[in-house]
């Protein structure tokens, strides 16, 4: 287990998982974001808070970053220039 020196408390670790996600594009080119898929589970995506351009500083990567909201969550989602969608899964120790 790692521990926050100052704190004597776990320490939330992050790494990039790549996931499946459920889009629809429109003709103007929006996109329009239903589902996320991981670890054999499935999370609807009730709203996209905010769409910008953005770096993850926790797990390296980055491309459009879409805030998202799940149930009562808010969360990260990156699309990378090639493609391919990202979120900062917690791994706690």
């Amino acid at each position: 287990m790692v521990f926050d020196v100052d704190q004597e408390r776990p320490v939330d670790r992050r790494m990039k998982r790549y996931v499946q996600i459920d889009m629809s594009v429109d003709c103007d080119g929006k996109k329009e974001i239903r589902k996320i898929f991981l670890d054999g589970k499935q999370y609807m995506v009730d709203s996209v808070l905010s769409v910008r351009k953005a770096t993850s500083r926790s797990v390296g990567g980055g491309g459009q970053r879409y805030v998202v909201r799940i149930g009562k969550d808010i969360t990260s989602l990156f699309e990378e220039p090639d493609g391919r969608f990202f979120v900062e899964y917690k791994e706690k120790y």
